[in-house]
């Protein structure tokens, strides 16, 4: 990936979380040095990293997971085992947590999310994760929520694709995690 891409893609991660990040060059770093996607694959995967956000009440991880390759998603066409895969492969992943994996494949097969990657200005997006805690319970997660970066993509399609893939813990003081989907909004 060029130095223009990864300032793009990192630009467009700083205006979703709305904060500057700690340091943006570490996250530059991790996209030059990353084997970005070549056909038939859609995404690669970043090594493990995070920056942390504070607030007044809470803290957030910021962790980049995935490049996605945008003309991937114009030949994706799932056969039916496919299909019945993906189905048994979504309802596991609602019971075991949150994956980077499962989140860029709902991407590729989101008809909404992957017309916005095939007509993106940008031959890659970026898949991140936030985890937000609070700092009278720094043990517990309050949220995780995707955070999806496709360049000239429509902010609000987006938003509603991270919402519908956001999870939350009602429980957790006693270590009980009920994850739950936050609402779409239109």
């Amino acid at each position: 990936m060029n130095r223009e891409i990864a300032r793009s893609l990192i630009e467009g991660l700083e205006k979703k979380v709305g904060v500057s990040l700690p340091n943006p060059s570490e996250f530059m770093d991790l996209l030059l040095n990353t084997r970005v996607p070549r056909f038939p694959d859609f995404y690669s995967a970043i090594a493990d990293n995070r920056q942390r956000i504070d607030e007044d009440d809470r803290f957030h991880y910021l962790s980049i997971r995935r490049i996605l390759r945008n003309a991937a998603v114009k030949s994706y066409r799932p056969n039916l085992p496919e299909r019945v895969y993906n189905g048994f492969q979504d309802s596991l992943n609602e019971v075991v947590g949150y994956s980077s994996d499962a989140i860029a494949d709902k991407a590729r097969r989101d008809y909404t999310i992957s017309s916005i990657m095939a007509h993106s200005t940008s031959p890659y997006s970026l898949l991140g994760k936030i985890v937000t805690k609070k700092y009278d319970d720094p043990e517990r997660i309050t949220m995780i929520k995707p955070v999806l970066v496709i360049p000239g993509g429509d902010v609000l399609e987006i938003a509603n694709f991270e919402l519908q893939h956001s999870k939350i813990d009602e429980l957790g003081s006693l270590g009980i995690k009920k994850r739950t989907q936050l609402r779409r909004f239109r």
